[in-house]
């Protein structure tokens, strides 16, 4: 059982029916699937690589103006808050 398997299983056991998990799809699918989203999620895990960086995912969640949640490290998190407005940003690991 790969991982998309066992965390939609877990989704579902809770009686969460709100969250759709995908299995990866090719770059053109991705761009229409941000385009039907109503908020994007970006959550790493606590890793020293991204305490001062940016994942280069949010620069792409970024040029949508769709309502982000990231859990990023202080100074990306800084940064967004200043130019970024769409996007929300809090601590790592942070539960959102």
């Amino acid at each position: 059982m790969g991982v998309f398997d066992a965390n939609w299983k877990e989704l579902k056991a809770s009686g969460v029916n709100s969250v759709e998990i995908f299995n990866p799809v090719r770059r053109d699918k991705l761009l229409e699937e941000y385009r039907r989203t109503d908020v994007l999620l970006l959550h790493p895990n606590d890793f020293a690589a991204f305490a001062d960086v940016w994942p280069s995912i949010l620069l792409e969640y970024a040029v949508t103006w769709k309502r982000t949640l990231a859990n990023v490290g202080v100074y990306v998190a800084e940064f967004l808050e200043e130019d970024i407005p769409a996007v929300e940003p809090s601590a790592p690991c942070d539960d959102v």
